[in-house]
């Protein structure tokens, strides 16, 4: 009867027969746990044949033993290809949840635990993916420049936001596959000035920008580190005193900012572990 225990894992399927001590080796190495030794005898046999499943599953497990969980990915992968294989799919998931990528081996697992006949450590990794996936605390800082021309009664004046916003999500859920959804705060802070120009002469002022609100983050993530995501929110403003440049009697616009903000953004991007 063939066992699969952790540190000593059956290696499914079948490659060249004439490997198939020396891979047994390896499999003893990774047993004993002796991972340098896995690793060689594999790669000795993947300079021969390198598409050979045994020894890219070897391969990955004997780099995830070594705390190397981004380079167990690409040869897991490979022996994963195409097999719709449990064991090597479960394997694969340990290596994208080691490396950071949460998201893509929970959507893997979910695809290997409606296979047949049914994998028993997939489920056990699905479950420890998903306490993963739940729990994802994650800090987002990013830049702002916006302007606007306000006109008034004898100029225009131009108002310009630079502002420095935090983002704190502590938590996410899946709501399809490669489909996610964040919920996150957001406090950001910056200054407001304005300027214009009345008579020839030039006017200016500013303001600090302080504001706290709440934002829901979707993120599609169709394979690999790419993603798209799109984002929308809104903030109290705390800082929404009228912001004039000069006296009312001028002409010049004054800048009202509303008790409230609300944003929005879309974009695309690469995730790196």
């Amino acid at each position: 009867m063939t066992t699969n225990r952790p540190g000593h894992p059956w290696v499914p399927g079948s490659g060249a027969g004439g490997n198939d001590d020396v891979l047994r080796r390896a499999m003893t190495a990774l047993g004993g746990n002796r991972p340098n030794e896995a690793e060689q005898i594999a790669r000795d046999v993947l300079n021969t044949d390198r598409r050979n499943a045994k020894a890219l599953y070897v391969l990955g497990s004997a780099l995830l033993m070594q705390g190397r969980p981004q380079d167990a990915i690409a040869p897991l992968e490979d022996a994963a290809r195409g097999r719709h294989d449990g064991q090597s799919d479960t394997m694969l998931a340990i290596a994208l949840r080691q490396a950071g990528r949460a998201e893509d081996a929970y959507s893997r697992l979910k695809r290997t635990t409606k296979r047949q006949p049914p994998y028993a450590a997939a489920f056990l990794e699905l479950g420890r993916s998903e306490d993963a996936g739940v729990w994802a605390p994650l800090v987002r800082i990013t830049g702002t420049r916006a302007a606007s021309d306000v006109q008034g009664a004898m100029a225009t004046a131009a108002y310009t936001w630079l502002t420095v916003a935090a983002d704190v999500c502590l938590i996410q859920a899946s709501l399809t596959h490669g489909l996610w959804i964040r919920p996150c705060a957001r406090v950001s802070g910056g200054v407001v000035g304005g300027s214009a120009t009345v008579g020839g002469q030039p006017l200016g002022s500013h303001d600090p920008w302080v504001t706290a609100g709440l934002l829901g983050r979707l993120q599609w993530r169709p394979a690999g580190p790419l993603f798209f995501e799109a984002q929308g929110g809104a903030a109290y403003v705390f800082t929404h005193d009228p912001l004039s440049l000069a006296p009312a009697s001028s002409g010049l616009p004054v800048l009202q900012p509303a008790p409230f903000e609300p944003f929005g953004a879309i974009g695309v991007g690469l995730t790196f572990p």
